[in-house]
């Protein structure tokens, strides 16, 4: 039994990520047995109060800083694909971009979002263990993380080698694509292990609160990826190949980065823990099945944006694949700064919720809405005056495609706000306890909604691309109204526990015991 940040716990690696959450969140003497902390549990939720100009400026500082590095560290991290893309322009094809496209597709589905997912989970329960001091429990968490992710790429490489064919001809990838990018997702094997692996040191270092360590490493690995560009695809022509040497090279850069930090420079040491079989063997089922419902979040979130693309295969061109994939990775790389944002918004709200800080929490709320409003402002102005510059650095290889481009690009101006609008709701319905609602929201949206109106004004109204990225617009747009409106009307049920904090408006859910008294 040891004593780890101000409450007492059976530290047996063996026990499950269910018992794990309830001893870092709840405060436990013992497993079972909560002790409460902050405010007392019966403490009722409090209204919408008045916040000084002070508070708010602390607290738009303090989420903004946090934010903006891990929003930086995200946005790197995809940027990658632009820069990659720009390559593509001047030295290679307009079908090696729509390849990148195709590929992309399928790396992200079955491997990068899942994985993604699994490591923000780690980032949820971890950052609250090293709050608490409680590194043994941390470093079981990282093994675990590990371990599972290197499941899932080895199930990701399994899948691609026997059905990457079968499944692109039944959803009607272009033929001309399909050998080219199975060849080329070969080649990504090694590098998306590498990022699933980097992506996890990451999380764990980030736990530690040290954003700008880990955004130096990346900054410098970035600018050595286009050194490997101008060498590998400029200077040698190797094409695709050269893509993925770049990509490769850059990213094991990134992971020897994080080690020296660990290794050389104290880093998270204290985390840094012998690897047990046991640990692994009897907790990772477990961590799996919690881990993989962020992965799944992750998946919905974003196969909205791997759809559109599908859609501009069955236009029957390569320039409408081509020029999907260039706004998609604009947007991909826009959406993952906002998701920096929503991910800092869901660990502060939480945090202040567990501490019984429930005025704090509903401040954070209002700061991050502000925040992500302006940030879509901000992009918004930065795209229009930079029109025409991305139009010659990313598509001036293709008339077509630089034409389609220039029409896509004025409709996901909508699109960019209703994505900081959703990812902002999601850190704040995940952090008060309705994820699950919000996936349903989601899937609405992207499934139910956007789909199947892209469908219909792409293709039987005939608006062609642009018709696509409107249905989506529309479903995702009436998706982020529901969540809107959720946050600022409803709250949990679990609001009175300090699970949760009550967004104002009025109370819509009734308590159970509550209705039992007045009988």
């Amino acid at each position: 039994r040891r004593v780890h940040g101000g409450f007492e716990s059976k530290m047996d690696p063996r026990s499950s990520p269910a018992q794990v959450r309830e001893m870092l969140l709840q405060g436990t003497d013992k497993i079972g047995a909560a002790t409460p902390r902050g405010t007392p549990a019966n403490d009722k939720a409090v209204e919408w109060g008045v916040f000084s100009r002070r508070e708010f400026r602390r607290a738009f500082w303090d989420f903004g800083i946090s934010g903006s590095s891990m929003a930086v560290n995200l946005g790197l991290s995809y940027f990658v694909n632009l820069g990659t893309i720009m390559y593509m322009n001047y030295y290679s094809k307009t079908s090696d971009i729509a390849v990148i496209g195709v590929t992309n597709v399928w790396m992200c589905l079955l491997c990068i979002f899942p994985t993604s997912g699994i490591c923000a989970y780690l980032g949820s329960v971890m950052s609250e263990a090293v709050r608490r001091k409680n590194y043994d429990m941390a470093g079981i968490l990282w093994q675990r993380n590990l371990t599972a992710i290197s499941l899932v790429v080895l199930l990701y490489i399994f899948i691609t080698l026997i059905a990457f064919k079968k499944v692109m001809l039944t959803i009607g990838i272009l033929p001309e694509l399909i050998d080219a990018s199975l060849t080329f997702t070969k080649l990504n094997f090694g590098w998306i292990y590498l990022f699933a692996v980097y992506t996890s040191l990451a999380t764990y270092l980030n736990a530690f609160g040290v954003f700008k360590r880990v955004f130096y490493v990346e900054g410098a690995n970035f600018i050595l990826f286009v050194v490997y560009l101008e060498l590998f695809v400029k200077a040698s022509g190797l094409g695709l190949a050269g893509v993925t040497a770049s990509k490769t090279l850059m990213v094991l850069g990134q992971v020897l980065g994080i080690l020296y930090l660990i290794k050389f420079k104290g880093v998270g040491t204290e985390a840094w823990i012998d690897w047990s079989p046991a640990t692994l063997t009897h907790g990772l089922v477990g961590y799996l099945q919690e881990s993989l419902g962020n992965g799944l979040a992750y998946f919905i979130e974003a196969t909205g944006m791997e759809l559109i693309i599908l859609m501009a295969n069955w236009q029957g061109a390569v320039a409408s694949v081509a020029a999907a994939t260039v706004v998609y990775n604009i947007a991909e790389v826009l959406f993952v700064v906002a998701t920096g944002y929503s991910m800092t918004m869901t660990a502060t709200i939480e945090s202040e919720l567990v501490n019984g800080t429930k005025r704090r929490a509903q401040l954070y709320v209002f700061t991050g809405v502000i925040v992500t409003c302006l940030l879509s402002v901000i992009e918004i102005i930065l795209l229009i005056f930079f029109r025409i510059f991305l139009v010659d650095y990313f598509v001036s290889g293709d008339k077509k495609t630089a034409e389609l481009y220039q029409k896509i690009i004025i409709v996901y101006f909508l699109m960019n706000l209703i994505d900081n609008l959703l990812a902002t709701m999601s850190g704040v319905l995940k952090a008060i306890g309705f994820k699950t609602f919000y996936l349903k929201v989601l899937t609405l949206g992207t499934f139910i909604l956007g789909a199947p109106l892209g469908y219909f004004f792409g293709f039987k109204q005939k608006f062609g691309d642009i018709g696509i990225w409107l249905g989506f617009v529309i479903g995702e747009g009436i998706a982020t109204l529901i969540l809107v409106w959720t946050c600022l009307l409803y709250t949990s049920d679990a609001a009175d526990d300090l699970l949760c904090v009550d967004l104002g408006g009025r109370r819509i859910i009734k308590k159970k015991n509550n209705y039992r008294n007045r009988k």
